[in-house]
Protein backbone atom coordinates (compact mmCIF):
# COMPACT_ATOMS: atom_id res chain seq x y z
CA UNK A 1 0.00 0.00 0.00
CA UNK A 2 3.04 2.20 0.38
CA UNK A 3 4.57 3.81 -2.33
CA UNK A 4 7.57 2.43 -3.74
CA UNK A 5 10.07 5.44 -2.55
CA UNK A 6 8.67 5.40 0.80
CA UNK A 7 11.39 2.22 1.00
CA UNK A 8 14.55 4.28 0.56
CA UNK A 9 13.23 7.31 2.18
CA UNK A 10 15.77 8.55 4.83
CA UNK A 11 14.04 11.41 6.78
CA UNK A 12 14.88 14.82 8.17
CA UNK A 13 16.11 13.73 11.84
CA UNK A 14 16.09 17.45 13.75
CA UNK A 15 18.97 18.55 15.97
CA UNK A 16 19.30 17.52 19.18
CA UNK A 17 16.72 18.64 21.95
CA UNK A 18 19.19 18.78 25.21
CA UNK A 19 16.90 18.81 28.59
CA UNK A 20 19.81 19.17 31.16
CA UNK A 21 19.40 22.95 31.14
CA UNK A 22 18.42 25.89 28.25
CA UNK A 23 20.39 26.27 25.45
CA UNK A 24 19.99 29.26 22.87
CA UNK A 25 19.81 27.41 19.65
CA UNK A 26 20.54 29.25 16.45
CA UNK A 27 21.21 26.30 14.26
CA UNK A 28 16.81 26.06 14.69
CA UNK A 29 15.91 29.26 14.49
CA UNK A 30 15.31 29.59 17.93
CA UNK A 31 15.21 33.10 19.35
CA UNK A 32 16.37 33.69 22.77
CA UNK A 33 14.08 36.94 23.47
CA UNK A 34 10.78 37.16 23.47
CA UNK A 35 8.46 39.31 21.20
CA UNK A 36 8.52 42.72 21.47
CA UNK A 37 5.92 44.09 24.16
CA UNK A 38 4.55 46.55 21.38
CA UNK A 39 3.53 42.90 19.38
CA UNK A 40 2.31 41.37 22.12
CA UNK A 41 0.03 44.13 22.61
CA UNK A 42 -0.79 44.15 18.69
CA UNK A 43 -1.54 40.19 18.73
CA UNK A 44 -3.79 41.08 21.88
CA UNK A 45 -5.71 43.47 20.45
CA UNK A 46 -5.93 41.76 17.21
CA UNK A 47 -7.49 38.56 18.67
CA UNK A 48 -9.93 40.67 20.42
CA UNK A 49 -10.99 42.45 17.84
CA UNK A 50 -11.14 39.52 15.19
CA UNK A 51 -12.01 37.07 17.29
CA UNK A 52 -14.61 35.38 15.16
CA UNK A 53 -12.14 35.55 12.65
CA UNK A 54 -9.48 33.36 14.38
CA UNK A 55 -11.62 30.08 13.81
CA UNK A 56 -11.68 30.66 9.81
CA UNK A 57 -9.25 29.99 7.88
CA UNK A 58 -7.06 32.47 6.44
CA UNK A 59 -6.99 33.82 2.69
CA UNK A 60 -5.46 31.38 0.64
CA UNK A 61 -3.51 33.24 -1.54
CA UNK A 62 -2.59 35.46 1.31
CA UNK A 63 -3.31 39.00 -0.22
CA UNK A 64 -2.59 40.99 2.52
CA UNK A 65 -0.07 39.47 3.66
CA UNK A 66 1.69 39.94 0.32
CA UNK A 67 0.76 43.52 -0.18
CA UNK A 68 2.30 44.10 2.87
CA UNK A 69 5.37 42.37 1.83
CA UNK A 70 5.51 44.00 -1.48
CA UNK A 71 5.05 47.55 0.65
CA UNK A 72 7.76 47.12 3.03
CA UNK A 73 9.65 46.24 0.10
CA UNK A 74 9.21 48.81 -1.62
CA UNK A 75 10.01 51.56 1.40
CA UNK A 76 12.53 49.94 2.53
CA UNK A 77 14.42 49.66 -1.12
CA UNK A 78 14.19 46.23 -1.04
CA UNK A 79 17.34 46.07 1.28
CA UNK A 80 16.46 44.66 4.86
CA UNK A 81 19.92 44.73 6.39
CA UNK A 82 22.57 46.97 4.72
CA UNK A 83 22.13 50.75 5.56
CA UNK A 84 23.78 54.15 6.29
CA UNK A 85 22.97 56.64 9.15
CA UNK A 86 21.62 59.66 7.73
CA UNK A 87 21.06 63.25 9.63
CA UNK A 88 21.11 63.46 13.20
CA UNK A 89 23.33 64.71 16.14
CA UNK A 90 27.05 62.68 16.24
CA UNK A 91 25.56 60.60 19.35
CA UNK A 92 23.29 59.03 17.30
CA UNK A 93 19.75 60.80 18.43
CA UNK A 94 17.61 61.99 15.34
CA UNK A 95 19.28 60.44 13.10
CA UNK A 96 17.60 58.10 10.49
CA UNK A 97 18.35 55.11 8.44
CA UNK A 98 18.18 54.47 4.84
CA UNK A 99 19.07 51.59 2.70
CA UNK A 100 22.21 52.40 0.76
CA UNK A 101 21.57 53.99 -2.59
CA UNK A 102 23.16 51.28 -4.69
CA UNK A 103 21.86 48.23 -2.95
CA UNK A 104 18.21 49.32 -3.89
CA UNK A 105 16.18 47.02 -6.31
CA UNK A 106 15.76 48.76 -9.29
CA UNK A 107 12.35 48.06 -9.61
CA UNK A 108 8.80 48.02 -7.91
CA UNK A 109 7.60 45.30 -6.18
CA UNK A 110 4.20 43.75 -6.30
CA UNK A 111 2.29 41.70 -4.52
CA UNK A 112 2.60 39.02 -7.12
CA UNK A 113 5.90 38.89 -7.06
CA UNK A 114 5.42 38.08 -3.37
CA UNK A 115 5.29 33.75 -2.73
CA UNK A 116 3.68 33.10 0.78
CA UNK A 117 3.34 29.49 2.22
CA UNK A 118 2.59 27.26 5.17
CA UNK A 119 6.30 27.47 6.18
CA UNK A 120 9.82 27.51 4.99
CA UNK A 121 9.58 23.43 4.99
CA UNK A 122 6.74 23.45 2.37
CA UNK A 123 8.30 26.51 0.24
CA UNK A 124 11.29 24.18 -0.08
CA UNK A 125 9.39 21.43 -1.07
CA UNK A 126 7.24 23.31 -3.54
CA UNK A 127 10.66 24.60 -4.91
CA UNK A 128 12.35 21.06 -5.22
CA UNK A 129 8.93 19.72 -7.17
CA UNK A 130 9.19 22.47 -9.31
CA UNK A 131 12.66 23.56 -10.48
CA UNK A 132 14.27 19.88 -10.13
CA UNK A 133 13.89 16.79 -12.16
CA UNK A 134 14.92 12.93 -11.48
CA UNK A 135 16.45 12.87 -14.55
CA UNK A 136 19.12 15.70 -13.63
CA UNK A 137 21.34 15.47 -10.83
CA UNK A 138 21.17 18.34 -8.34
CA UNK A 139 24.80 19.86 -7.31
CA UNK A 140 25.40 20.94 -3.98
CA UNK A 141 28.05 21.74 -0.96
CA UNK A 142 29.17 18.37 1.20
CA UNK A 143 27.66 19.80 4.11
CA UNK A 144 24.70 22.12 3.49
CA UNK A 145 21.21 21.75 5.08
CA UNK A 146 19.92 18.75 6.05
CA UNK A 147 16.48 18.80 4.51
CA UNK A 148 18.15 18.78 1.17
CA UNK A 149 18.47 15.53 1.06
CA UNK A 150 15.44 14.66 2.00
CA UNK A 151 13.54 16.20 -0.73
CA UNK A 152 16.28 14.76 -2.91
CA UNK A 153 14.79 11.67 -1.90
CA UNK A 154 11.06 12.33 -1.81
CA UNK A 155 11.63 13.37 -5.41
CA UNK A 156 13.69 11.00 -6.50
CA UNK A 157 15.92 13.76 -7.50
CA UNK A 158 20.09 12.15 -7.67
CA UNK A 159 22.35 14.45 -5.89
CA UNK A 160 26.37 14.95 -6.61
CA UNK A 161 27.67 16.59 -2.74
CA UNK A 162 30.77 18.54 -3.93
CA UNK A 163 33.56 18.54 -0.91
CA UNK A 164 34.26 21.36 0.38
CA UNK A 165 38.36 22.71 0.87
CA UNK A 166 40.31 22.50 4.11
CA UNK A 167 38.72 25.97 4.90
CA UNK A 168 35.69 25.15 4.62
CA UNK A 169 34.89 26.98 1.47
CA UNK A 170 33.56 26.07 -1.99
CA UNK A 171 35.07 25.90 -5.26
CA UNK A 172 33.19 27.58 -7.68
CA UNK A 173 34.48 25.83 -10.41
CA UNK A 174 34.39 22.10 -8.67
CA UNK A 175 30.22 23.08 -8.50
CA UNK A 176 30.44 24.37 -12.09
CA UNK A 177 32.44 21.12 -13.53
CA UNK A 178 29.67 18.85 -11.55
CA UNK A 179 26.92 20.67 -13.10
CA UNK A 180 28.06 20.26 -16.68
CA UNK A 181 29.11 16.66 -16.29
CA UNK A 182 25.46 15.81 -16.58
CA UNK A 183 23.45 19.02 -17.48
CA UNK A 184 22.74 19.26 -13.67
CA UNK A 185 21.02 22.05 -11.62
CA UNK A 186 23.12 23.48 -8.87
CA UNK A 187 21.55 24.83 -5.54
Amino acid sequence: MIAERMKNLHPYVPGEQPKDRNYIKLNANENPYPPSPLVAKAVEKAAKKYAKKMALYPDPDSNELKMAIASMLNDCGGVLAHAKVCGGKKNGSGAKVEPCPADKIPFTVTPDMIYAGNGSDEVLSFVFYAFFDSDRKLVLPEHTYSFYPVYGGFYNIPLKKIPLNGDWTLSKEKMLEAANENDSSII
